[in-house]
């Protein structure tokens, strides 16, 4: 099963984490497998190749089966344009894996965290 664990600190996400592998079929095959890696490959591509954000910053970890993305917090007045597209990408991702999610339940899973003290 693939686990999407979205990490928010104060209703702000500040992590995502994609662990696993879905098991819905053969690799090179697996459309959930599939569907999941696009969605995120898209929003890293977004925060390197749309907002500059520097790929170190943003990748903490890519590899076959664990991905964890670092959302940087933006909040220097001279950044707000900047984070309200970065909240639209990550608002675009989040409808798409749960709709992923509730059509694929037994494949993908999502754990939202909230680490607000």
């Amino acid at each position: 099963m693939i686990q999407v664990r979205i990490t928010y600190r104060d209703e702000t996400i500040t992590h995502i984490d994609v662990t696993g592998h879905s098991g819905y079929e053969d690799s090179g095959k697996d459309i959930v497998c599939a569907g999941v890696s696009v969605l995120t490959i898209a929003l890293i591509n977004g925060m390197i190749e749309v907002l500059n954000f520097p790929e170190n910053e943003v990748v903490e970890k890519y590899e076959p089966g664990e991905t964890r993305i670092c959302v940087p917090q933006l909040t220097a007045v001279d950044e707000m344009e900047r984070k309200g597209k970065l909240l639209v990408l990550l608002q675009t991702y989040l409808i798409n894996i749960r709709l992923i999610t509730e059509t694929y339940s037994d494949f993908v899973n999502i754990i939202e965290v909230d680490e607000t003290c």
